[in-house]
């Protein structure tokens, strides 16, 4: 090879040390994203000598990107959204807070066995992780109603959570409140934080009937409840609270937080045989 073809490749001047061999000239010029287009005035060897390095790099870039796929696939799964399920010990701690919990309370769920409850738990590690962030916001989880079928657990506080007063009932709700009082702030709505613990707000009638029959809840606060859309689509949504010697349900409107309403969640379990 000439001094002329393989400067053609280095782009090296006078005096720079050229590389050994046309490869090593030939793969720097490749990986610049320069291209090899035969002259007439190169050697059948040159030639044949810079095709078999061009194949050569080809191939080792082909490996190299297969790899780095690879690792890109190995390197993302930590950055996907983690399975709602707790580890060992952290399973082991949100059973025996609700175990003390529950043998504390045995007016909201005469006649069960926690056992059976556990049972039930470790059978649905979702339906446990769950209520471990029920926990972690301070909603106070226990069993308050059962049934043939399962049972159900849900905020259990005296008054509404202080985590997520001062909220709105939705994320419609919401957006309009941020697009209408930009200088007003807001504890986001009941609706998604909920969402985000796996669970679903309260039923009204499970609220009046069920939870507010077997204690007294929410004194001095009122926590938002699951609303139909026939309610919602009028901008207002339902609320409940304990005053008076009472126990009301009523409509608000959605769009409105209040430092004294959180929201009240519920989780369906069923039965582990």
């Amino acid at each position: 090879m000439s001094n002329n073809q393989e400067r053609r490749y280095t782009d090296q001047g006078e005096g720079q040390n050229l590389p050994k061999d046309v490869v090593g000239a030939v793969e720097r010029k490749l990986r610049e994203g320069d291209s090899f287009s035969p002259r007439n005035t190169d050697t059948p060897e040159f030639v044949s000598a810079v095709e078999s390095a061009s194949k050569t790099f080809q191939l080792r870039t082909q490996e190299a990107t297969e790899t780095a796929g690879a690792d890109t696939v190995r390197t993302a799964k930590p950055s996907e959204a983690k399975k709602r399920e707790l580890s060992p010990e952290q399973s082991k701690a949100t059973l025996q807070t609700l175990r003390v919990r529950f043998q504390n309370n045995p007016h909201l769920h005469k006649g069960v066995k926690f056992e059976d409850v556990k049972k039930s738990l470790e059978a649905n590690p979702e339906a446990l992780w769950s209520i471990a962030q029920m926990e972690a916001k301070g909603h106070k989880p226990d069993v308050y109603n059962t049934d043939d079928k399962g049972f159900d657990v849900g905020t259990c506080s005296k008054e509404s959570p202080e985590s997520a007063r001062n909220c709105v009932y939705d994320k419609e709700a919401a957006d309009w409140f941020r697009k209408n009082r930009p200088n007003e702030t807001f504890n986001g709505s009941a609706v998604e934080m909920a969402q985000e613990m796996g669970i679903d707000l309260m039923d009204p009638t499970l609220y009046k009937e069920v939870l507010q029959k077997k204690g007294k809840f929410d004194l001095q606060t009122w926590s938002w409840l699951l609303t139909h859309s026939n309610i919602r689509s009028t901008d207002n949504a339902l609320s409940g609270a304990r005053y008076g010697g009472g126990v009301y349900v009523a409509q608000s409107i959605a769009t409105y937080p209040y430092d004294t309403r959180a929201f009240r969640g519920s989780l369906r379990v069923s039965w582990k045989a």
